[in-house]
């Protein structure tokens, strides 16, 4: 017995959804022998169903990356304003200090695109340089200080 068109459509639309033949079966009442036949038939339909399905997905959820950069923005708005507001001199020197070198390598960034070619060696960046020196210097240096206080 032939079954319809409406039944081959549903199966087309949950597979597209990426629904088991098991579980196909089970729903419209077809034998998974059959539908796995169909879904040799139907490859290409249920390919461009799944792309559809992907799409609105996709749309449902805004997740574009304009959508994201244009969220991204507005939070960076709301963010700049509250900072505005904000007096400095209650941030840690390491962190002042990592907030300044970020914020010029920031406008660096805006202002001189990055020029990277295969190949080229990248230099260490201000923030990593002054993290080494902290680790490799500063930290010691402090460590030696507090053992010397601690065995006199």
């Amino acid at each position: 017995m032939a079954k319809s068109q409406a039944v081959r459509e549903k199966f087309m639309e949950l597979r597209a959804r990426g629904m088991s033949y098991e579980r196909i079966s089970e729903s419209i009442n077809v034998s998974k022998t059959t539908l796995v036949k169909w879904g040799q038939q139907m490859e290409a339909q249920i390919s461009e169903l799944r792309g559809q399905e992907l799409e609105l997905m996709l749309e449902r959820f805004r997740l574009t990356r304009e959508y994201r950069v244009e969220r991204f923005a507005r939070m960076l708005d709301k963010i700049e304003v509250v900072v505005e507001k904000r007096e400095l001199d209650t941030v840690q020197t390491d962190r002042l200090i990592r907030l300044y070198i970020r914020t010029m390598e920031a406008i660096r960034n805006e202002v001189e695109p990055s020029k990277l070619e295969v190949g080229v060696t990248v230099e260490e960046s201000p923030l990593d340089r002054w993290e080494r020196l902290m680790r490799d210097c500063v930290v010691p240096a402090a460590t030696e200080t507090v053992k010397a206080i601690a065995e006199s």
